[in-house]
């Protein structure tokens, strides 16, 4: 009798120590240096507003992967009380990527710069605009002399907005100074997210 009380009390307190580590109630998270050789030991705080400024329940989610270098922590979306958190480029830091082939944009693309060898069709496709909120992203076509033409897609479905019409899940732009259907005598256009859709904002 006296081993299945044990048990019994081992297990409750297993219980009620699972659900502190996964729910705990604390205002303050300290992170302290593990250097066994500091005489004092140095923390960083993370601490919740004060009762009084904070007026609701809040929901902040991580992202899921790892950032690039150079990138920051930001907002990429808010419903209700829940913020999502995503990887942004820094605004002080403006990555390139060189492409001869189709590309599908990744999160630390800024400046995209399609430099083809031969002759060929290159589809660059942006990412969700809805993930993307205030990003932008630059695409040109350095296709000299070979004539390819870069199709700039949508991931899914139609987001794409170069006017007044409705969205459009591709749109053709082609180098060496030809017409395309974004403007006359450009190679190159840029692009930002409203969170909803992609807009045209520049050549």
């Amino acid at each position: 009798m006296k081993n299945k009380l044990t048990l019994t009390a081992a297990i409750i307190l297993a219980s009620v120590s699972i659900a502190l580590a996964q729910s705990q109630n604390v205002r303050n998270l300290n992170f302290n240096n593990d250097d066994p050789s500091a005489t004092t030991r140095k923390s960083i705080i993370l601490k919740a507003p004060a009762a009084t400024t904070l007026t609701a329940d809040q929901t902040w989610i991580l992202p899921g992967t790892l950032p690039a270098a150079n990138q920051t922590l930001t907002v990429s979306s808010v419903s209700g009380s829940t913020a999502t958190l995503g990887w942004a480029n820094n605004s002080n830091s403006f990555p390139a990527v060189f492409v001869t082939a189709s590309h599908v944009v990744t999160a630390s693309d800024y400046y995209i710069i399609v430099k083809p060898t031969t002759n060929a069709t290159v589809d660059i496709t942006l990412p969700l605009a809805s993930a993307n909120t205030g990003r932008v992203i630059s695409i040109s076509n350095f296709a000299n002399p070979t004539p390819t033409t870069v199709n700039i897609k949508s991931v899914s479905f139609p987001q794409l907005k170069i006017g007044y019409g409705t969205a459009q899940s591709s749109v053709v732009l082609t180098a060496n100074n030809s017409t395309t259907s974004i403007a006359s005598g450009a190679g190159k256009s840029t692009w930002i997210s409203d969170g909803n859709l992609w807009y045209q904002i520049g050549l």
